[in-house]
């Protein structure tokens, strides 16, 4: 959808912050969480709009009946839709497709949640049933435990800053502080506390790493890590403000996974083949209009815990469902009569596959060609095209975009499995580029096309005439 989406008009309806959040489950006690079920899909489109969505497959054209994740407008269009769904009715809030029904006591709740489900009931909307939460004192919501006493970071947030190591470099530095201002509402002072380490990131200050330095990292993990949180603010009560905007500065940050506004244009190539996991991000991002802009690293700090992942850490959720489509995609690319495990099992075999593999992961791509029973030519080509490749967690499958990569031991059978039906060299390359490909591909079909004797026989052959040269003129 990303040259479709050049041509669509986005609409514009505003997604709940986490503030409107808080403060609308000022004095909330019971909490139920509804997660829709298929999330944009269950939105049909007119049948006027769906032609923009066509697109292309082996058995001709298809386009879609429902919303498709991937449309600009499909978050805001979702959202408020979602919204309209559910006004009038109190005690519940919906971020996308996350429902949050609350009650300030227990038939409250009740009432709330019941009048929820009649609606969208009535709405034909559908919820995922093991998704769902229900009739509970504290509920995570978008990256906040509310309770009904009170609003603490994710726990999980938390243990990653408590497990984190000193930084040796300033980029590490403002990392380690950018994961810190998500949690900035829980830590008082923060400002104050976090002085030393911000005057390691400006210009000009050469790089120390004292017990002064340590002292304010340790300091802010104390005060994040004890249990801190925060009241729900109520405005019969008497409230004391407090503030952090200490003499040292005031600190900021912006994720595109906490506000849903327009953002830059990223990904300016529309025809791009990004290896599986970053067409993933593709598609998460779709969202949005924006340019790519480079900026070197000074000015460009990444997530502080991506750099430094805790060793004992779980497998969080955005790798979980990157490696859920890198899955999805290796079962989709299997050429029929070929099974996965026999695709896997030949890869591991394969010292250049496996070879290429470790070159991917360590960008080591010198020492893929000084091992042994590789061959060379073949690491030349996947090195040319590196930015394409990915593997799946269990190093058993090689992925040049959403294709496979096909071992040497079923190249052969691969492309007699394409050309079974003789259909000459150009669609026999067409068959197996839409689902697998390997180095010399091209090569090796025309070889097997030419020499076919039942393709010789049923081509039409066309000779071409001899150019005739017509007499040279012997006046000017």
């Amino acid at each position: 959808m990303r040259a479709v989406n050049k041509a669509i008009q986005r609409e514009r309806h505003i997604t709940p912050a986490i503030d409107d959040v808080i403060a609308d489950l000022n004095d909330a006690k019971v909490f139920s969480k509804l997660d829709l079920n298929q999330g944009y899909q269950q939105l049909e489109l007119s049948e006027e709009s769906r032609y923009v969505t066509t697109f292309s497959t082996h058995g001709g054209l298809r386009r879609y009946k429902r919303l498709n994740f991937g449309v600009t407008s499909a978050a805001e269009i979702f959202q408020n839709t979602i919204r309209e769904t559910l006004e009038g009715l109190n005690g519940c809030i919906n971020i996308s497709d996350d429902i949050l029904v609350y009650g300030s006591n227990q038939k409250e709740h009740d009432n709330n949640l019941k009048s929820v489900l009649e609606r969208l009931q009535s709405r034909n909307l559908t919820l995922h049933k093991l998704k769902c939460e229900f009739n509970k004192t504290s509920v995570e919501y978008f990256g906040y435990v509310f309770s009904s006493q009170s609003i603490s970071p994710d726990t999980r947030k938390v243990e990653a800053i408590r497990n984190s190591q000193p930084p040796s470099n300033p980029n590490e530095v403002r990392s380690f502080l950018g994961m810190v201002n998500f949690c900035a509402r829980f830590i008082p002072n923060l400002a104050t506390l976090a002085k030393p380490l911000r005057d390691l990131t400006k210009q000009h200050v050469k790089w120390k790493w004292t017990s002064t330095e340590q002292h304010a990292m340790d300091s802010i993990k104390s005060v994040l890590t004890g249990e801190t949180t925060m009241a729900y603010y109520n405005p019969s009560h008497k409230i004391e403000v407090l503030v952090d905007a200490s003499p040292v500065g005031l600190g900021a940050i912006l994720g595109i996974t906490v506000l849903r506004h327009p953002l830059e244009r990223l990904f300016n190539d529309p025809p791009s083949k990004p290896p599986a996991r970053i067409e993933r991000w593709l598609l998460k991002v779709q969202p949005y209009r924006f340019n790519v802009q480079y900026q070197p690293g000074s000015d460009n700090p990444a997530d502080f815990m991506s750099r430094h992942p805790l060793p004992s850490s779980p497998t969080s959720h955005e790798e979980r469902c990157a490696e859920e489509y890198v899955n999805f995609v290796s079962m989709h690319a299997v050429p029929k009569a070929l099974t996965l495990e026999e695709i896997k099992e030949a890869t591991k075999a394969d010292t250049t596959l496996q070879a290429v593999i470790q070159a991917v992961q360590t960008k080591q791509w010198h020492n893929a060609k000084l091992q042994p029973r590789v061959d060379r030519k073949s690491v030349e080509c996947f090195f040319h095209i590196q930015n394409e490749l990915s593997v799946n967690s269990d190093q058993s499958l090689r992925l040049r975009g959403t294709r496979i990569v096909i071992p040497s031991k079923l190249q052969n059978h691969v492309i007699d499995l394409a050309h079974e039906s003789h259909q000459g060299i150009s669609r026999t390359k067409q068959l197996l580029r839409e689902k697998v490909w390997f180095p010399t591909i091209d090569k090796q079909v025309e070889g097997k096309v030419s020499c076919c004797l039942v393709c010789q026989v049923t081509t039409n052959t066309s000779n071409i005439e001899p150019l005739h040269m017509p007499e040279a003129s012997k006046n000017p």
